[in-house]
């Protein structure tokens, strides 16, 4: 698993997202260091209600997942993965100009 960890902190090219990672990723050992299993899901959750509290230009960080009701969760059909073009209908809400937030 350290090996697998140390070959891991090389593919993240970005010095301040690689600096974001660590930080969260020293977070979740000592929990778990700490708390066993339990510390584990305590820091996953930490992590997921962080990422959810945050926004960028005024639209959730994790949209499609917290506030998908907006649109009736319609945008939950390209989140995970992405629909082919022609299979696309619509524009999120967000992204249209004026839309109502």
């Amino acid at each position: 698993i350290s090996a697998l960890t140390g070959i891991c902190s090389f593919v993240i090219p970005n010095i301040s997202v690689v600096s974001g990672l660590r930080l969260s990723k020293y977070l979740v050992i000592f929990l778990s260091a700490a708390l066993g299993l339990y510390g584990f899901w305590a820091g996953i959750l930490l992590l997921v209600v962080h990422l959810a509290g945050l926004s960028s230009y005024g639209i959730p960080y994790l949209y499609p997942f917290c506030s998908a009701s907006v649109n009736h969760y319609r945008d939950l059909e390209d989140s995970l993965f992405r629909l082919p073009l022609p299979w696309l209908k619509r524009q999120s809400i967000f992204m249209k100009k004026g839309g109502k937030r």
